[in-house]
This record gives structure tokens, sequence and C-alpha cells, in this order.
């Protein structure tokens, strides 16, 4: 009988160690952690996934049966790349209880109840068949309880699928469930940590007359941290709230978001905008016909950091362009942040690294 790896759920397997699922000694009689898992939770090394994006969304399809709860976990940070087509194709079915992660993250001034119709409305909007939604932080263990509520509530004796993109903080919500169960001495929790594609197969967790089955995370190829070098993740990963850095911009300026993106001002009447990205990236305010060489000037030193690595001069980004109405609106960009402003006919333009994914959206804050 195959034993499975209860970080990532890989099958284990000891004859080769530069494949998925190595361990020196499969005859362990107790729960072991795969080479790559081990490496992950106790020296913070992160090794390939293995599998291409394709690969982990076949796996999804083939795992969630028709009409069974799924928990849906998105991220509160991220919320537009969280609802990823590759996952709502195969779940568009099911009846759904959304779990929306990384509350802490969040300003404490934005109430739960205002992110709750946040999320019916999108999902409304996306015809989702959404049973309940629960605001919750892992971290903080913030309404894990209301999470188990919810699927005993509406899991029908049937098993329930916990699923989600890549780093929406899955598995520490399934890992907080665990310990809210369990007790806080359980010891087997689901391997965490910032890179892409943690979870390689199903893990599956007794629930009274059924099972909880945690997925591997969807790689949604939309989102900045695929286009970064794993030693910039820290830019792209929050474990603080995420406070607005303001601007009152001119026509014709330029902010640089690091060396991952940039905002145009390119006309309008002067107006404030609130940048809302990791604490630890620099935000750089430019003339706009200084923008194209100052990111040229800057290729080879510290201060337009960190770079894309598609990215080896400004003409190889990718632009969206908007001209705004009347309303108070945010421009997301997929896993980096958001730019949220008052609308008066201003037109902007964002560059961002190709395949990264820019949108609008009604404010969020």
């Amino acid at each position: 009988m195959d034993k499975h790896c209860y970080g990532c759920g890989v099958i284990l397997q000891d004859k080769d160690m530069n494949k998925p699922g190595y361990v020196s000694d499969i005859n362990k009689e107790e729960h072991v952690l795969c080479q790559r898992c081990f490496k992950m939770k106790n020296y913070n090394q992160y090794h390939s996934h293995y599998m291409e994006a394709k690969d982990f969304t076949s796996l999804l399809a083939k795992t969630i049966k028709p009409k069974n709860l799924v928990v849906l976990v998105v991220d509160l940070t991220d919320i537009n790349a969280s609802f990823s087509k590759n996952i709502l194709n195969i779940i568009k079915d099911n009846p759904i209880l959304i779990v929306a992660s990384k509350r802490d993250l969040i300003l404490k001034s934005v109430k739960d109840k205002k992110l709750i119709m946040y999320l019916y409305a999108l999902g409304k909007k996306l015809n989702l068949n959404i049973k309940d939604i629960v605001i919750s932080s892992a971290l903080k263990k913030y309404n894990v309880d209301d999470i188990l509520e919810g699927i005993f509530e509406y899991y029908n004796h049937k098993d329930v699928y916990i699923t989600g993109i890549t780093n929406v903080g899955k598995s520490s919500i399934v890992n907080a469930l665990l310990n809210s169960v369990e007790g806080s001495n359980s010891n087997d929790k689901i391997t965490t940590s910032n890179y892409p594609g943690t979870t390689l197969d199903t893990i599956e967790i007794p629930l009274e007359d059924a099972f909880l089955i945690d997925t591997p995370g969807i790689v949604e190829t939309s989102q900045m941290i695929h286009y970064v070098d794993i030693k910039d993740y820290k830019y792209l990963t929050n474990n603080k709230e995420i406070k607005a850095i303001n601007f009152q911009l001119n026509p014709e300026q330029s902010v640089y978001i690091g060396g991952l993106a940039r905002f145009d001002f390119i006309s309008g009447e002067k107006t404030g905008f609130a940048f809302y990205f990791n604490n630890k990236l620099k935000l750089h305010r430019t003339k706009l016909d200084n923008a194209d060489a100052l990111y040229d000037n800057h290729l080879d030193d510290n201060e337009l950091i960190p770079k894309a690595t598609s990215i080896s001069n400004i003409d190889d980004f990718k632009s969206y362009e908007y001209t705004l109405t009347d309303e108070k609106v945010d421009i997301v960009i997929n896993g980096l942040g958001w730019i949220s402003f008052t609308g008066n006919k201003q037109h902007i333009k964002i560059l961002v690294p190709k395949h990264v994914f820019v949108s609008l959206r009604k404010a969020l804050i």
C-alpha cells in the first residue's frame, strides 16, 4: 500500500532523490515527511514542485465530486486572483463555503460585514452557489471555529474539498482546523510555506463520517510571484497589516512599485492615490517623461528592486490603460497589490510583466 507524505500528500518513494516524494527510509512506521517538505519546514529551503500549472488543475478536476461541499479559500489581499477561472470552472455546480483568509493583513477599520458583502456581490456576479462566507485569519486563529461550524452545517455527510490558488493560506487554514479539532499538541501538520505549489497531492483528514480533503493549490499564472526570483518572494508575501502609502499626483507623473510595475498618471485633475502594497516595496515617484529612462538607467543597481526575471529593459513591460468614471475604484495587480482612488476622468496606464493581470474593481476599502 502506498505511503503518502503528510506534509504535501505526495506518494513516498526511496529510489530517486530528484523526484517527488523521496525519503531515505520508507519503512518507518510513523508518519513521514518527504525530503522536500522536511527541508521547507526545517530549513526554509524551497525545491521545485515538479508539476506544471495544468497538472494541478487536472488533479483538482479529477478529485472534486459534483454536488459535494467545496471550501474555497480566498486571499483578502489578492481577491481578484483568488477567484481563478481554473478553479471556478471546476466548482461552478458545487455548494461553496468561502473562507476569506489573512484578515490580519487588512485594516482593522474595515468591518468584517463589509468584506462579506463585497464577497457575496462578487460571488453573485460569478454565479457561484455560495452557502456562507467566513472571514478568517489562521495566524490569529480568528473565526476558525466558524469555519468548522459551516463545514458541518453544509457537508451533508459527504466528503468536503478545500481548494484555492497557491499562497492564499489554504494549508495554514487546514492546520488551524486541525488544531481546533485535535488540540495544539498535534505534530502532523500540512507543510506551509511562502512558495507556490507546496501541496502536491490530496491530503485526507477524517471528518466524522466523511473526509476533509485538502487539494493542491492551483497555480494562477496571472500572479506576480511567478515572475520574480525566489530570493525576492519576501517582497510579495505580507506578514503585517498592509497600510496605504499616499501620493498626491499631478498629471504626467509616474510611480514605480519596486522594479516590478509602474503607475502612470497621464492626464486629469490632481488626484490622491493610495498604494496598498507590501511594506518592503519601495515606491519611487518621477516625471512621466523621465520614467522610461529611469528604469533602464537603474537595471544594475538597487534603486528599483526587485525586478521581474522576464524584464531586461523597459520595452519588455506590457501596458494596461484606463479612463476612469466618477466612482471610487481599485486598480489591482494580481499577486502584488492595488491602487485606490476616486475616479474623475483620469487617464491611467499600468506597466507590468507579460502574463501578469491587471483589472479594475469597486474599491475594497
